[in-house]
């Protein structure tokens, strides 16, 4: 059974055609996977914190496993956005482009997901920093 995480990032709802395209594909996948599971995310209409100082020390807080409570209750949301993506097999990402980026809330849940030692990891070399992905693409 494949998992499928479906991150809706327009701000329009139902009048959003990213979200309408994403929609009949995701539909079209179910009826041909019938056992597949979908689980939504809304960035477009929810909002998503932005980084900020409390975030930046508690995810880099030297002993991650001493944490003090203040630090995890800062991480909480954080980490319950991190184990939705590792939790899921596949990645569905349903956006409009707004001046040439994306939308402010997919930025905020691509800053918040993108965690050094929980969905990747980097080593530095003399010539290039070495970065591992933990969070692997699959074909379909």
């Amino acid at each position: 059974m494949s998992t499928i995480l479906a991150v809706h990032a327009s701000p329009r709802g139902d009048r959003s055609h990213s979200r309408r395209l994403a929609e009949v594909f995701l539909s079209a996948w179910q009826a041909a996977n019938p056992q597949s599971h979908l689980t939504r995310r809304e960035v477009g209409r929810a909002l998503i914190p932005p980084v900020n100082e409390a975030f930046v020390a508690a995810a880099f807080y030297p002993e991650p496993d001493a944490r003090p409570l203040s630090m995890q209750a800062d991480l909480a949301f954080r980490d319950e956005l991190v184990g939705e993506l590792l939790g899921h097999d596949l990645l569905v990402i349903s956006t409009p482009m707004h001046n040439f980026s994306v939308p402010s809330g997919l930025k905020a849940w691509i800053d918040q997901i993108v965690r050094l030692g929980l969905t990747f990891n980097h080593h530095w070399t003399m010539a290039w920093p070495n970065t591992s992905h933990w969070c692997r693409a699959k074909r379909l």
